[in-house]
């Protein structure tokens, strides 16, 4: 049967209006303004509302600085000076510069004659100018003479760096001023009995009434600050800073409750009499440092705590035997202790560490924070100081060993090799953080308290090595008292345990393990000679109650090499437990020990379950044949009997004793909502699913976890993707619904009232479900609607895939038919706003007239000749609707059909032709189209439609405007009249001599017919 073809058909009024001898143009259609609100929110700048301290150290990071703008700084923040002498100014740059530029009061006056530098100024204001100076070489010193013809208070401003200068009368008597509570500190070098001795250094605060009487004193001042700023200048934006570079500077900037920013500028070690030359610290701290002893600084100095950054510079600190410690005298409550060393290396010999809060009441240790970032730590332990918490960041490494060797050549004996490195209450390593630990006879991480806890972050690699047979911590990596470890998203935690010790001993009841997403752990064991249970032996240790959680594509990994006939579990929960492995995870534990009566996982009490699903892995496997007794070897034991193995949507394979190769003895997928009961050793399967009876049956009659090895395996996920659903029945999408899922997987569809019922049984025995049908080997599939049936625009159609006890949906809402924008007829590829738009029905279809531009002729002189009346151009609108740009007349259609039939376009000037609004014809007018061009954008390929370059519209005579055939004309395509050339002369109204029009409007309708034949799907 032969296709009816479907037509489009728009009316467009043309125009051509006459006023005494004009004929004005048709009134432009007005468009509503179109407006656009910026919604761009700005970055939030988190250190907005901070103080500079908080800048200071929030976060704790390397420091980075700009090195291409300097800054400057002066030494003190007030200077004094006699009226019409020079008063010499000093400042210090943060690099080396030939030129500086400075601005002061119109008063001020550079001393040339007194300054070796070429000086030009420049008036700013009324009040102030601009001097630039130009030295001879690079400096980072400057000393300048400046004059005041005046006395007062005045304002010396470099870069951003003020300094307030006051200018009094020659006799006037100096007065000391008011304290200011916000001028800097001046370092100036005494003894405790006022005799200076070298490398001791107190710290006074500077304020007016400590400035000297006089100005060949107050440059004296000045100098001494100076000296103490350079080498190197510490940044402008942390205040009360001190430049340390020896052990007595140190120790004066750490009581000095005015610095919270110690710049380390050298190596430097701890004296040999530690508290010569140093106050604020108990009576009993050390004077004596022994190469192989313990040394003890308690520091007492009244209220002293507050946040505190060392900044190391990378440079080397030598404790040697002292750790300093800290009373409860020193805490400020409003400020409580929170030490950073960063950017440092640490070597020491105590014990204790080279400095802790354990002298300090258990309230105020949690209070405190000891922060290490990008700090290398070597020697003895790295902090003794129970109740305090302690967080890391960047590289923190930890290494003990009997000597070491400083920077500067001198030998250290520590005083005690069977400590752990951290004796804490709490660990956080923040984010991005690497951090590598090493003992040398004891555990490596203690956590005391009921607030024990170790958070690790995202993205961060930890290793742990323990060592010896003794010590600290039962040698444990981890020895947590009561709490929880948490591990973040993508984090690693190594841990290398040694011979009979945990690598993680969890021993209160209640704790709490628990990793987020694709992280891992990985524990390596290599020897055992005792069969002892107990937070001090087994691999994994966990009390009563404990939880284990790996998350989402995270994974625990137990390689046990050298087990012997042990009988210790590798990990051993003593009482209840909940194990549970998320989608994609892995445990992994293997163990190569022999004893029949060696479990990989044994739980002490009946209530304990362990639960996996969709787990990536779950491998539970002896590397070397049980000897002895094997029948009753078990991988688990779970005491009493109630214990549960619950899993679900997995694949099973198992080893029969004496297996040790790759192939399984028995294999099963899927394998889902399996319930397995333990009484010790013996496992009862309670429940348990398949797709089919004889999956499990054989399931039932043969698996056991008194195996070699059991291994549970992913089963891959099912997919389903659905192809665009559509209303418009030109296309194969109303009535065919296509798509792609996983291979064999069967698919059922709901969601619109024309999709028939399924048929198909579910592969899945004990399920009743329907199914439409199943997919093929490529994962292809398709299902066609009943003839004439079609899906209803704003339906959400559903498909729903399933395969081996997985499923997956997806959806697609049916869509109703576009209506395709206007392009710009130069270029294609642009969308545009045309001006005056033809009233074009919406949701044409995938075959449609998206766009006709209306000819307008404008005001035209009445003539009694032929005459050819010459159309304006398209014009384009911006957003707001004013007039932007001029285009070529033009009409725009586009194809958007899965086959592609051809379609003809043809344009009829109405039978009545051009009237006025008495209804008086303009005999014989017609419309010329001349310079005809068709374009698309650049992406399509489709072979153009055809058409004339000019054609004309004689009243009620159909025009063809253009054709394509089958397989041609498919996309959008624009045919212009004229170019940006040509665009005026492209279109024209002909009226003939004779037609004798009247000072009137005239209009005419053309009428634009697209006409196809639908496809044939």
């Amino acid at each position: 049967m032969k296709n009816t073809p479907h037509k489009v058909i728009i009316a467009i009024i043309i125009g051509l209006l006459s006023v005494q001898t004009f004929f004005p143009s048709l009134s432009s259609l007005l468009l509503p303004e179109i407006h656009a609100i910026d919604h761009t929110i700005e970055p939030l700048d988190e250190t907005h509302n901070m103080s500079l301290l908080d800048k200071a150290t929030q976060p704790i990071q390397t420091k980075e600085f700009d090195i291409h703008t300097p800054f400057f700084q002066f030494p003190v923040s007030v200077i004094e000076g006699v009226v019409d002498q020079p008063i010499d100014v000093f400042v210090v740059s943060s690099q080396p510069l030939d030129e500086i530029t400075l601005v002061v009061a119109k008063e001020a006056a550079i001393a040339e004659e007194e300054f070796a530098a070429e000086v030009k100024s420049k008036k700013l204001s009324e009040e102030e100018q601009e001097w630039t100076l130009t030295f001879d070489e690079e400096l980072m010193e400057f000393e300048i003479p400046i004059v005041f013809n005046k006395i007062g208070d005045y304002q010396l401003v470099i870069g951003e760096a003020e300094l307030t200068i006051e200018v009094q009368a020659e006799d006037d008597e100096e007065e000391d001023s008011d304290d200011d509570a916000d001028n800097e500190t001046i370092e100036t070098e005494v003894s405790p009995s006022e005799t200076p001795q070298e490398g001791e250094r107190t710290t006074q605060p500077s304020n007016d009434a400590n400035l000297n009487e006089n100005q060949q004193d107050t440059e004296a001042d000045q100098a001494e600050a100076i000296a103490q700023l350079t080498e190197p200048v510490t940044p402008l934006n942390e205040i009360s800073h001190r430049d340390v570079s020896n052990w007595q500077e140190f120790m004066a900037a750490i009581v000095n409750k005015d610095v919270n920013y110690i710049n380390i500028v050298n190596d430097f070690e701890s004296s040999d009499n530690p508290t010569q030359g140093v106050s604020g610290v108990a009576a009993g701290s050390a004077t004596s440092n022994p190469t192989n002893g313990l040394a003890y600084i308690w520091t007492n100095a009244s209220g002293i705590s507050r946040t505190l950054v060392i900044e190391g510079n990378g440079y080397q600190i030598d404790f040697r035997a002292v750790a300093v410690g800290f009373y409860d005298s020193t805490v400020n409550s409003a400020t409580p202790w929170d030490i950073t060393y960063q950017n440092i290396d640490i070597v020491h010999g105590n014990y204790y560490g080279f400095m802790n809060f354990t002298n300090m009441s258990i309230p105020q240790q949690n209070l405190s924070r000891m922060r290490y970032h990008n700090l290398t730590n070597a020697g003895n332990q790295l902090i003794h100081s129970h109740a305090t918490p302690v967080v890391m960041s960047g590289e923190v490494t930890s290494h003990q060993s009997p000597t070491y060797t400083s920077r500067s050549g001198r030998v250290q004996t520590i005083n005690a090799t069977n400590q752990v490195n951290m004796e804490i209450t709490q660990l956080e390593v923040l984010d991005n953080a690497v951090v590598d630990m090493s003992t040398i006879n004891a555990g490596n991480i203690y956590l005391y308290y009921a607030t024990g806890r170790m958070i690790i972050g995202d993205d961060v690699k930890m290793t742990l090595r323990t060592a010896g047979t003794g010590g600290e911590a039962y040698g444990a990596n981890i020895y947590i008292q009561n709490g929880r470890i948490d591990i973040g998203n993508r984090s690693e935690l190594h841990l290398n345990a040694r011979a009979n010790s945990p690598a993680i001993s969890m021993y209160a009841s209640g704790a709490h393990f628990e990793m987020s997403e694709d992280s891992k752990v990985v524990i390596k064991a290599d020897g055992r000679t005792t069969s002892l249970n107990g937070w001090g032996y087994n691999i994994i240790y966990m009390g009563a109650g404990s939880t284990m959680l790996i998350g989402n594509k995270s994974s625990v990994e137990i390689d046990a090499v050298n087990q012997g006939t042990t009988t210790s579990g590798v990990i051993h929960v003593a009482g209840a437990a909940t194990f549970i492995v998320a989608k994609e995870g892995i445990l992994d534990i293997k163990s190569d020990g022999t004893n029949p009566s060696h479990s990989l996982m044994t739980f002490l009490s009946s209530a304990s379950t362990f639960t996996f699903a969709d787990a990536q892995r779950i491998n539970l496997e002896k590397t070397r044949a049980v000897t002895g007794n094997a029948a009753n070897s078990s991988l688990i034991s779970i005491s009493g009997s109630g214990g549960l193995l619950d899993v679900d949507i997995q694949a099973a394979k198992q080893w029969r004793h004496g297996n040790l190769t790759e192939e399984p003895d028995f294999s099963w997928s899927p394998i889902f909502n399996l319930k397995v009961n333990f009484a010790s050793t013996l496992s009862s399967i309670s429940n348990v699913s398949s797709i089919s009876q004889e999956i499990v049956d054989h399931f039932r009659a043969n698996f056991t976890t008194r195996a070699q090895r059991i291994l549970f395996e992913y089963i891959p996920d099912v997919e389903v993707h659905l192809e665009p659903l559509t209303e418009d029945p030109a296309l194969e999408g109303s009535r065919i619904i296509r798509g792609k899922a996983t291979p064999y997987s069967v698919i059922r569809f709901d969601g619109d009232p024309a999709i028939p019922a399924p048929q198909l049984q579910s592969p899945s025995f004990d399920d009743n479900s329907l199914f439409h049908l199943q997919a093929d080997a490529n994962g292809d599939f398709s299902l066609t609607l009943a003839e004439g049936d079609r899906f209803t625009k704003h339906n959400t159609v559903t498909a729903y895939a399933f395969l081996n006890g997985k499923f997956d949906t997806a959806e697609t809402v049916v869509q109703e038919i576009a209506t395709m924008n206007p392009r710009d007829p130069i270029a294609p590829d642009i969308e545009v706003n045309p001006e005056n738009k033809p009233d074009i029905p919406e949701h044409l279809g995938f075959i449609s007239i998206d766009f006709i531009s209306q000819y307008s002729f404008g005001d035209v002189s009445i003539s009694a000749d032929t005459k050819q009346y010459k159309a304006l151009p398209q014009r384009l609108s911006s957003a707001d609707g004013s007039v932007t740009e001029e285009r070529p007349n033009y009409v725009q259609i586009s194809d958007r059909r899965a086959q592609f039939t051809g379609w003809e376009l043809n344009a009829t000037l109405s039978a009545a032709g051009f009237r006025n609004d008495r209804g008086e014809e303009l005999r014989g007018a017609r419309i010329i189209l001349e310079n005809a061009v068709m374009l698309t954008n650049a992406a399509n390929s489709a072979i153009p439609p055809t058409y004339s370059e000019s054609m004309i519209l004689d009243p009620g005579v159909p025009a063809l405007i253009a054709e394509a055939d089958a397989n041609e004309g498919s996309g959008t395509w624009i045919q212009r009249y004229g170019d940006m050339g040509t665009m005026g002369d492209s279109v024209k109204l002909e009226v003939p001599i004779g037609s004798n029009p009247r000072n009137m409007t005239y209009q005419a309708t053309i009428e634009w017919e697209l006409s196809f034949v639908p496809s044939t799907e």
